[in-house]
C-alpha cells in the first residue's frame, strides 16, 4: 500500500527542485580564490581530456575501439577520460596520435 503522506512529501520536494545553469554555478564557486586556484590547476588536464573525447566522438569510435587501436584496455581509457589517475605523457601521446591530434605546449 502506497503511503499518501509520502507521495505528498515527494511532490513538495519536486516543486522545490531547481535547475541551475552550469556557468552560473561554476562562476559562483570560482569566486573563491582558493577554489579558483585548484580549478585552474586542473584546466590543462581537462582541456586535453575534452579534446580527446570530442575527437573520439567525431570519429564515431567507442572507448573499446580506441583502446584496442592503441593497445590499452577500455577500462584504462575510461579512467583517463573521467580524469581519474595521472596518465603518462606517452599514453596521452598514443591516444592523440590515434585520433590524429597533436599535443603541443605553447607559452602562456
Amino acid at each position: 500500500m502506497y503511503d499518501m503522506a509520502k507521495k505528498q512529501d515527494i511532490t513538495r520536494a519536486r516543486e522545490t527542485w531547481k535547475l541551475y545553469d552550469w556557468d552560473d554555478v561554476r562562476e559562483k564557486f570560482l569566486a573563491d580564490p582558493e577554489t579558483r586556484r585548484e580549478y585552474d590547476k586542473l584546466e590543462v588536464k581537462f582541456s586535453i581530456i575534452r579534446a580527446i573525447i570530442k575527437k573520439r566522438a567525431q570519429e564515431k569510435l567507442t572507448q573499446k575501439e580506441l583502446a584496442h587501436k592503441i593497445g590499452m584496455t577500455q577500462s584504462a581509457l575510461a579512467r583517463f577520460e573521467s580524469g581519474a589517475g595521472n596518465p603518462t605523457i606517452s599514453s596521452v601521446q598514443k591516444i592523440a596520435e590515434a585520433l590524429d591530434l597533436k599535443v603541443k605546449i605553447v607559452p602562456a
